[in-house]
């Protein structure tokens, strides 16, 4: 797909069934199995608009697009495809532009995009740092703030990256800092241990994780990256606030890490969007700013263990009543 264009994509990619071959591909790279029994023949029932396969082993039936993000959606597999594509070209996309590309409402470009995005992030999950890590505070809209905590506008991340021994970048992420880890205009050092466990991989030995939002020993480069970042946050989506903002993150760094590592973004993507669980619109619009936990008890001890028991306990009964 190297550098393919929009046109030449929209040629190759021109018909349902060469956008199914491509997503079987991608499903069931070593031919059919059923998400049931794991058989591995099936009859193929046509007539539709997307083939069904029927087991021959428990007569189960499923279709290409049945547990994935695509998953109960009316939208033909051509204009999913497209809108992989457009995400994953430098610069990426938002829904008023996707809608214009590919002929969609507004709200349907939204939807797709959120559901691409958390293909993205559930991808994410499962690529930790690694080797030498550098962590840093960062702060996504930031503005002259003469107080001595945050304004509702301040956004604390953690960002952090693998380091190559010849002193390059090799994979980002930027992360919410949740607010029971925000100490006055800093990410406390109880938040910095919360990142590494949950995004370093525990072999690694040489981690510098620097959490001071004012710190002179903080990684330039990679407060550089955040900056770079944000500026596309706002060019892009004109600013955003807590409740998606995680999601557009994992967009921005999905292309950096794919340019990184000189892969081809949209073949990643497709493969991603293939093998990621079904997300619903509802899902998508209930949901509460990615690790930030507003509904923190004031009466909360520092202990760092004893917090992460009572976030859990207090956001499950937040969760169930409302």
């Amino acid at each position: 797909m190297g550098n393919l264009s929009f046109a030449a994509f929209c040629e190759q990619f021109d018909n349902e069934e060469a956008c199914v071959q491509a997503l079987c591909e991608a499903r069931w790279p070593n031919g059919f199995v059923c998400p049931r029994c794991d058989g591995r023949e099936a009859y193929i029932i046509r007539g539709r608009r997307l083939p069904l396969y029927d087991c021959k082993s428990c007569r189960h039936q499923t279709s290409a697009t049945a547990g994935t993000i695509m998953e109960g959606s009316r939208t033909p597999l051509i204009k999913w495809f497209r809108s992989m594509f457009l995400f994953a070209s430098s610069g990426g996309t938002n829904a008023v532009r996707l809608a214009s590309d590919i002929h969609v409402t507004y709200k349907t470009a939204w939807l797709i995009l959120h559901k691409i995005r958390h293909a993205v992030t559930n991808a994410d999950k499962s690529l930790p740092l690694s080797g030498a890590v550098r962590v840093n505070t960062s702060t996504y809209g930031s503005k002259l703030n003469p107080t001595l905590g945050c304004l509702p506008g301040e956004h604390p991340l953690l960002a952090g990256a693998s380091l190559h021994p010849d002193g390059h970048f090799t994979y980002v992420k930027m992360k919410q800092a949740p607010d029971c880890y925000i100490a006055g205009l800093s990410v406390s050092k109880y938040g910095g241990k919360a990142f590494i466990r949950q995004h370093v991989d525990p072999q690694s030995k040489d981690i510098v994780c620097i959490t001071g939002k004012y710190d002179p020993n903080r990684c330039r480069p990679l407060l550089d990256i955040c900056k770079q970042a944000y500026r596309w946050l706002n060019d892009t989506f004109h600013g955003l606030g807590a409740k998606h903002l995680q999601a557009y993150l994992d967009d921005y760094c999905f292309r950096l890490n794919e340019s990184l590592q000189a892969r081809n973004a949209f073949v990643r993507l497709y493969h991603m969007c293939a093998t990621s669980a079904v997300m619903t619109y509802r899902s998508i619009i209930n949901r509460g700013p990615a690790f930030s936990f507003r509904y923190l008890p004031p009466s909360v001890p520092p202990g760092y263990e004893d917090i992460q028991l009572r976030l859990l306990a207090w956001n499950a009964k937040y969760a169930k009543a409302n």
